[in-house]
């Protein structure tokens, strides 16, 4: 990176670099692996889902993330000005958090679940990850760590998390999910197909007709385990899961017009239980959608 380069042009100089060192990282390790289809697992959790050079596991981290992705999807040309603009307030929660932490180890021994609930919800999904997570102590040192860096520290990394991203959605480093025509056996289509996004809204209504609403009542990560374990979709951390990410935001996962058509789908699943109260709230739903 030239120290005369705007910020912006330093990290996508930065990106790219990473983007195709970890490719080509990518690509070379699964080629030279016993059993690829494990190590093409194993590498894109290590490499990209999850890579030990991101702080995934911080307050400081999860705010720097949504405050990156928010500006990238306005102006993907003049997001690191943005992103650095919103540093001070960064700090200011990330700071609050580690002090949180820290008083919580300080005051209590062992921690039980309900005791665990009164931190951040990264805290709680780091500590109960048995493949990426950290114990609190390690989380205090971890947080702490991220209030040190600089401006190139973070523009890095911000770098290497885009990177990532990026080569998450890359189809040509992912010989296991898109083998060549060759070797393509015929696809056996059915009548009625559920989507993803639908089997989350189906749920997610099914857990409020139980009188459950996953948002407030219950951890969004015990829903997208049971979730999971209902459909038998597997999945590397559960606080990366697509499960998890849909649940968060089940009526925004995609354009409107798409998920008005899931609610539609669902409403009509649901007035064959003939559950008043939820056919209420789907139809409420739709229509605040349709008023967008």
């Amino acid at each position: 990176m030239e120290k005369d380069e705007s910020p912006q042009k330093q990290f996508e100089s930065a990106s790219d670099y990473y983007f195709n060192i970890l490719k080509n990282g990518f690509i070379e390790s699964v080629e030279n692996s016993t059993d690829k289809q494990y190590a093409h697992a194993h590498y894109k959790r290590v490499m990209f889902e999850y890579n030990e050079f991101i702080p995934h596991n911080t307050v400081f981290f999860r705010e720097l993330k949504i405050t990156f992705d928010h500006f990238l999807k306005l102006d993907q040309n003049n997001v690191i000005e943005k992103v650095f603009s919103y540093l001070p307030h960064i700090r200011k929660i990330s700071i609050e958090a580690h002090e949180q932490l820290v008083i919580f180890l300080e005051t209590i021994n062992i921690p039980s679940f309900t005791e665990l609930s009164q931190l951040p919800d990264i805290y709680i999904n780091a500590v109960y990850d048995n493949i990426n997570g950290n114990t609190l102590d390690e989380l205090v040192l971890m947080e702490q760590a991220t209030q040190k860096y600089d401006d190139v520290n973070i523009l890095a990394m911000l770098a290497l998390y885009h990177a990532t991203q990026q080569l998450l959605k890359d189809k040509e480093i992912d010989p296991i999910s898109n083998p060549s025509t060759e070797n393509q056996t015929t696809t056996k289509t059915y009548k009625h197909q559920v989507t993803r996004n639908q089997q989350v809204l189906l749920y997610y209504y099914f857990l409020k007709m139980s009188g459950i609403d996953p948002r407030v009542d219950a951890h969004v990560t015990t829903c997208a385990e049971l979730l999971h374990g209902l459909t038998g979709f597997a999945y590397n951390e559960i606080g990366n899961s697509d499960f998890y990410k849909k649940l968060k935001n089940p009526l925004d996962n995609a354009s409107p017009k798409t998920v008005i058509k899931d609610l539609e789908y669902v409403l009509s699943v649901f007035k064959k239980l003939n559950h008043e109260r939820i056919l209420l709230e789907i139809e409420k739903d739709i229509k605040g959608l349709k008023s967008k």
